[in-house]
């Protein structure tokens, strides 16, 4: 990662918050411009974006919890099995572990940091585990390298949560490029933004075969989601 500026150290914070890079005519434009996405568009973000991690497959769905979702249906991981997640994580993708009949199991972060080392995962914490959730906190990413080596040792799907990590990289891979498979977020404040909507990569070609069987079961994303993110982003540069 870049040096952090001196004031950005005395203030505590890693990185600066979030500022919608957007002015009213970037809004104005995208309101009157926007159109029913075509498929072939859509295709080509998912391969470029996969391009990018050098990754097998990307899906774009509505969000990162529907990503997450898709990705552990299917990995057909035994009913009410355990996925180690991280304790700072958001509480929508503990939705989507649930959701998927599986039983998220906390493990803590480091101190100081917003991650999840290999030395705060005990030998018991891995009992009935089937996959491990790790997530890249702020633009911070985890040691995904040493938690995925472990990992393996034991059988357990490696899985990376990348909803704050674009374009964090560790020992010069990108996150996303490491286990079985992520999700991404392009939520309206995130650093990779479409205004709404998330992606799920695969690292693994039978996993994303079957992923792309099961998408038929989800819902197809929503123009109308689109319009509600500009009209918030028109809203909040109002009241600044």
């Amino acid at each position: 990662m870049a040096d952090v500026p001196a004031q950005q150290k005395k203030s505590g914070l890693p990185i600066p918050r979030g500022t919608l890079s957007l002015g009213w005519s970037d809004l104005l434009w995208a309101i009157s411009n926007i159109k029913e996405a075509q498929a072939d568009e859509i295709e080509k973000f998912e391969r470029k974006f996969a391009e990018h991690l050098r990754a097998r497959e990307a899906i774009y769905l509505q969000s990162a919890p529907a990503a997450l979702y898709l990705i552990l249906l299917s990995l057909e991981l035994p009913r009410h099995s355990k996925v180690l997640v991280p304790a700072w994580i958001d509480d929508n993708l503990i939705g989507a572990i649930i959701a998927a009949d599986l039983e998220p199991y906390l493990v803590d972060v480091r101190r100081g940091s917003w991650v999840v080392g290999p030395e705060k995962i005990m030998d018991d914490d891995w009992k009935n585990v089937s996959a491990i959730l790790v997530s890249h906190m702020g633009g911070c990413p985890a040691p995904i390298d040493e938690l995925e080596a472990i990992a393996r040792s034991k059988k357990v799907a490696v899985l990376e949560d990348c909803s704050q990590g674009w374009g964090a990289t560790v020992r010069q891979r990108p996150v996303g490029s490491y286990g079985d498979a992520a999700v991404f977020s392009f939520d309206l404040f995130n650093n990779f933004t479409t205004l709404g909507g998330g992606m799920a990569v695969f690292n693994n070609e039978e996993l994303a075969e079957k992923a792309r069987q099961r998408l038929t079961k989800l819902e197809s994303v929503s123009n109308d989601s689109v319009y509600t993110a500009l009209l918030s982003a028109a809203a909040q540069l109002t009241t600044r």
